[in-house]
């Protein structure tokens, strides 16, 4: 698979959400699984991150919304045919720690990690 593209906005740090856009090429399957990881090297534990997401929308590259679905607690499945996708989503990040991440108005500490959703399969 081609190289996703990934922006963060930080431009609202009284609100704690960090704005996600994830720009994904065409591609071969019909559907994209994008997903969460629920797990990080040196944690040894199991993370709910994905109850941090909020207002999560996917649209085709010419901007028509697409639909999508929640498989489970840390997938969201986004049928684009294999045409390639935009998706965007709000992550609540007001916790300093190495699994989460926090914005405010005096810093932002980010862990792509636990931030960006990835395409099933192409890590």
């Amino acid at each position: 698979m081609p190289i996703v593209r990934y922006t963060f906005d930080l431009t609202r740090p009284h609100t704690h959400l960090i704005r996600v856009e994830m720009e994904v090429p065409a591609h071969v399957e019909g559907h994209l699984d994008l997903v969460l990881p629920a797990w990080l090297p040196g944690a040894y534990k199991i993370f709910d991150n994905a109850r941090n997401i909020r207002n999560f929308a996917a649209e085709d590259l010419d901007g028509y919304a697409l639909p999508w679905e929640r498989v489970d607690w840390q997938t969201w499945r986004v049928t684009d045919g294999g045409s390639g996708a935009t998706v965007s989503y709000e992550v609540f990040a007001n916790k300093p720690e190495i699994h989460q991440g926090q914005l405010n108005a005096h810093h932002g500490f980010l862990n792509p990690g636990v931030l960006g959703l990835y395409v099933d399969g192409h890590k």
